[in-house]
């Protein structure tokens, strides 16, 4: 229980306050503040505020009273005394029970220029009144979260002026954008139409991704544990003389001696296209195929192949479903096919116990990973990324649901 001295009036009335919350509460704690309550007119501050104090602590029969006193400069007298009395009061009326007593000296000096500074940076940082032109309260949902790709030129307090300049540019390269896409859209014969149909032929493939030119990079991003001061791990996502794309970079599981990180050891390039305006597209023409193809050839290493479904809100932000992509070796291209049924979801990294199967409608990202904990240099070279449909191929999901129990949340 908290008692306030902004409650009370006198001490008296604090001294009153206090008996009544001992009787109902095991830890009571008491701010008094010596400027702030009246005293009386016929006793000395020094005398009331120490008869006070014998009385709250009289009161800590076997419950524990904590006394908050807040003293300024000017009682420095009435700090010497109380410190003095401490021992006494305490083994007089508690015996060995438990009593905290603290004391909190308000300064009044100047704030020099370190403090100045530091104090202008605490005023920015503190959260402003919502207004109908400025939004500076950031709700969890990915429409409004602020610097997503953590850019280091990102600015969340730009100038209005360079928004102004900049936004002529903007709006025209992403009106070319836009006309580019309206035109791809006419025309008589459209595959696609059939594709969001289910009209596939057995062992029909498309090519999604591919590295033909370097415009293809720019939807993709590369980073590993060393990009966020938690890890020795480098790596880099590069173009290659055969238009392909080459992962390489060298893993490391050794950790940072901070005291924070408990594992370290992974590196991983991610694709996410967007359209004008930063619009994110979806993976939706993938939904009438059955399984997911790539050509590449690496080291003999083991990589995490993950969709990624992000929703609005940030509950769902960590929502995939994986599978292990396991490399060969050698100079030989390998063509690895792997039905969507076999991805299992996750939310972080984690398997859930709650599976269901993947839909491709929601997907917006894909991530290849690498974390197996093994030291050293790898190397991942790939073709393209793409999907085939295999009409005989009838499994909609292979794992068990874990049945939870009845009364769990997700049980009923």
């Amino acid at each position: 229980m908290y008692v306030n001295t902004n409650d009370c009036n006198s001490l008296d009335e604090l001294v009153k306050r206090v008996s009544e919350e001992m009787i109902s509460h095991n830890v009571v704690m008491v701010d008094i503040d010596t400027g702030r309550l009246k005293m009386k007119v016929d006793e000395r501050p020094l005398v009331t505020v120490d008869n006070a104090l014998r009385r709250m602590i009289s009161y800590a029969s076997w419950n524990s009273l904590i006394i908050c006193s807040r003293c300024d400069l000017l009682t420095t007298d009435l700090l010497v005394m109380l410190c003095r009395g401490i021992t006494a009061w305490t083994n007089l009326y508690c015996g060995s029970r438990p009593v905290t007593i603290f004391f909190l000296q308000e300064s009044r000096l100047p704030l020099n220029d370190e403090r100045k500074s530091v104090m202008e940076i605490q005023g920015k940082l503190e959260r402003k009144i919502r207004s109908l032109f400025r939004r500076d309260i950031v709700e969890p949902n990915n429409l409004s979260y602020p610097n997503k790709y953590m850019r280091p030129d990102f600015d969340p307090h730009a100038e209005l002026k360079d928004i102004v300049t900049e936004m002529p540019g903007f709006l025209w390269n992403n009106a070319v954008e836009v006309a580019k896409e309206t035109v791809g859209n006419f025309g008589i014969y459209k595959p696609k139409i059939l594709e969001d149909l289910g009209n596939l032929r057995h062992g029909q493939f498309r090519k999604d991704i591919s590295f033909k030119t370097l415009e293809s990079f720019k939807f993709w991003r590369c980073g590993a544990d060393s990009d966020s001061n938690e890890g020795f791990s480098k790596c880099e996502f590069i173009p290659t003389d055969r238009k392909t794309a080459l992962f390489r970079g060298t893993l490391s599981t050794e950790l940072i001696k901070d005291g924070r990180i408990e594992r370290a050891g992974w590196a991983a390039i991610k694709f996410e296209n967007r359209g004008p305006f930063l619009k994110k597209r979806y993976f939706s023409s993938w939904s009438n195929y059955s399984h997911f193809l790539i050509k590449c050839r690496g080291d003999g290493r083991t990589y995490k192949i993950s969709l990624n479904s992000p929703l609005l809100f940030d509950v769902t932000w960590g929502d995939a479903h994986s599978y292990y992509l396991h490399t060969h070796g050698g100079p030989y291209w390998q063509y690895e096919v792997i039905p969507f049924s076999k991805f299992i979801h996750t939310v972080r990294n984690r398997i859930m116990d709650k599976q269901y199967p993947i839909n491709n409608i929601n997907v917006s990202s894909l991530m290849i990973m690498l974390m197996d904990r093994i030291d050293g240099d790898f190397s991942l070279e790939i073709d393209y990324i793409g999907v085939l449909h295999d009409r005989s191929h009838l499994e909609e999901h292979s794992y068990e649901a874990y049945q939870l129990p009845i009364m769990f949340t997700e049980g009923i």
